[in-house]
């Protein structure tokens, strides 16, 4: 059985801010059915302010995630390695 690759931060995060506006959601129906009086007006531009600075933070995470993979990617594979060396010597290599 071969192991289920991990959710990479970004993934994670939007998993999170689904849980948040569901549970929000909630919290406003029973709030609403209790009989409190929300001003829906105000609860959507925070609503939208959170969402948006959860963008913003998602984003800046997911880019520094990217950013190590990139310095790792920079480096040569060994097959790049291996034709290179066979280059300087002068061998062929078939790919």
């Amino acid at each position: 059985m071969t192991p289920s690759p991990r959710l990479t931060m970004s993934s994670r995060l939007t998993g999170a801010l689904w849980g948040v506006i569901v549970a929000g959601a909630g919290a406003m129906g029973i709030a609403v059915y209790s009989g409190y009086t929300l001003d829906l007006g105000l609860w959507g531009i925070g609503a939208l302010a959170a969402m948006g600075l959860w963008l913003v933070a998602s984003a800046l995470v997911n880019g520094i995630g990217s950013r190590t993979h990139r310095a790792d990617a920079s480096e040569p594979s060994t097959t790049q390695a291996a034709h290179d060396a066979a280059d300087a010597v002068g061998v062929q290599t078939h790919s």
